[in-house]
């Protein structure tokens, strides 16, 4: 009989495990749903599909906006992943139901940058989630996403190239994402120490190399364009400017 109540909590435990993160993961697709470039787009009446490489990313905001369309696009999609990310973590802190209890956060988040990728409000399209990367990286780990924005940097420097530098960072995120586990609690939630998030990394390093499948392709050729330094005297398009039609 103990055996037969120890597997029946068992099952318990995996079927409220995989609701939950079910249910997590719902939440963090509609949140990553909300794609920056596409409310830039309305907002100035300038459809970024129709402009520069035609992603919705806060790098092609920038080349069709200038600075302030970058700044808009990529705070708007780091948040949702913050947010994403911040507020699942406490529904599975403070949640009293044990599907919250038990549901996998760090795997859910993922769905963050599937939204964006794919947002469901926008005929699913999106851009290539780096941003969004960064923003559930600095919640799961901000020492990660620190090394990860160092390395971006270092890189677009040395290559400037925003592709491969970003495939560059976020990769190397996931690579330390197993060292998670040997940091003490005083530098990050509870919850992120399971091997969930490093699952969650991993899936977001895949799914960063599959939106940049194109720019690889660019940089194996030697075809891959270079960032020019920003013109911050640049203004943003509007829909009745000339140079958006």
């Amino acid at each position: 009989m103990e055996n037969f109540s120890s597997l029946q909590s068992l099952n318990m435990n995996m079927w409220e495990f995989w609701v939950g993160t079910l249910v997590f993961s719902m939440i963090a697709y509609m949140i990553g749903s909300i794609s920056g470039g596409k409310i830039v787009s309305k907002a100035w009446k300038v459809d970024l599909a129709e402009h520069g490489s035609g992603n919705f990313g806060a790098t092609n905001a920038g080349r069709v906006h200038g600075p302030i369309g970058f700044l808009v696009v990529f705070l708007i999609d780091f948040s949702k992943g913050l947010v994403a990310a911040l507020s699942i973590g406490a529904v599975r802190i403070w949640g009293s139901h044990p599907i919250f209890i038990e549901g996998n956060v760090n795997i859910a988040l993922f769905f963050v940058v599937v939204g964006h990728s794919w947002p469901l409000w926008f005929k699913f399209q999106g851009g290539k989630g780096v941003a969004t990367t960064f923003g559930v990286a600095a919640v799961i780990n901000w020492i990660f996403a620190l090394a990860g924005g160092i390395t971006f940097i270092i890189m677009i420097l040395a290559t400037k190239k925003v592709s491969l530098s970003s495939i560059v960072a976020i990769v190397m995120m996931a690579v330390l994402s197993p060292l998670q586990m040997f940091i003490p609690l005083d530098f990050v939630f509870e919850w992120s120490k399971d091997w969930g998030m490093v699952v969650s990394f991993w899936l977001m390093a895949g799914l960063s190399l599959f939106r940049h499948r194109e720019n690889i392709y660019r940089l194996i050729k030697g075809e891959e364009s270079t960032a020019t330094a920003p013109d911050f005297n640049r203004k943003p398009i509007k829909g009745n400017d000339n140079e958006a039609k």
